[in-house]
């Protein structure tokens, strides 16, 4: 979370200062959530067909969750659901969820390291918290390729 602001005039600043410090005791009393990531599909992977692929997510510090390993193939099917139970200051304030994928390992025994495809950073904001029984409607994100671990 980012906030950038600039001003010649003092009192403005100090005005904006005070204002954004308000907001932040605001928000100081976490509220209990279970966060969801409904992992559907994959489509037109990179890297070498037929190898088995998993998704790492990462959310708000917690333990990386990992999803279980698809058949080989480069349009991999997971049908899963990770949650993670957590505590969150109003929505403004939502951390992001970050989720890599992964092709695993195709060495004989295990002993080579599998290989980072790419991964998305998503924003969670009010518009995903839950007031109903409706499911989700599942949306396609393109993969960033950055460096492995990057979150």
């Amino acid at each position: 979370l980012l906030r950038l602001t600039a001003s010649s005039d003092i009192d403005l600043a100090a005005k904006m200062k005070a204002e954004w410090l308000q907001q932040l005791d605001d928000n100081d009393d976490p509220s209990p959530y279970r966060v969801r990531v409904h992992i559907y599909q994959g489509a037109e992977l990179s890297g070498d067909v037929g190898r088995p692929n998993y998704v790492k997510v990462n959310f708000n510090g917690e333990s990386a969750q990992k999803s279980k390993t698809t058949k080989p193939t480069n349009f991999p099917l997971f049908y899963e659901t990770i949650e993670f139970d957590t505590q969150l200051p109003s929505p403004l304030y939502f951390p992001q969820v970050n989720i890599q994928l992964y092709s695993k390992d195709d060495i004989a025994f295990g002993l080579g390291e599998d290989d980072y495809i790419g991964c998305v950073n998503l924003k969670l904001g009010e518009e995903h918290i839950e007031t109903g029984m409706v499911a989700p409607v599942p949306a396609w994100f393109s993969l960033g390729i950055e460096e492995e671990g990057d979150v």
